[in-house]
């Protein structure tokens, strides 16, 4: 997963967990099976925590049922192994999709 590119969209939240239904499986025991989702709210992205160990974002702990806001560079970490990142769609990437949307995405770091 490490430099890959995932896109948010309004009309598509991603999943992240252990699970094998999730958009972004992660093989960690310390994840949970859904562990958080990231959608797109004009002009921001939401993290919402789904695990019972929470989820960091910038070091901060969001608890299980918690949502906060996210921007460009913040950091999300969903376990010691796994830690992603919010940045803006640039115009390389934007030249192989199909469909421009004014969208954000975050990295696998």
């Amino acid at each position: 997963m490490s430099g890959s590119r995932f896109r948010v969209t309004e009309e598509k939240p991603i999943s992240i967990g252990r699970a094998a239904e999730v958009d972004i499986c992660v093989s960690d025991v310390n994840v949970s099976k859904h562990h958080c989702s990231i959608s797109f709210e004009p002009p921001h992205c939401i993290l919402t925590s789904s695990s019972r160990n929470g989820t960091l974002v910038n070091d901060q702990q969001i608890n299980n049922g918690e949502s906060v806001k996210l921007g460009i560079d913040d950091e999300i970490i969903i376990s010691e192994g796994t830690r992603l990142k919010i940045v803006q769609a640039d115009s390389d990437y934007e030249k192989y999709e199909e469909d421009t949307v004014d969208d954000s995405f975050f990295d696998g770091i």
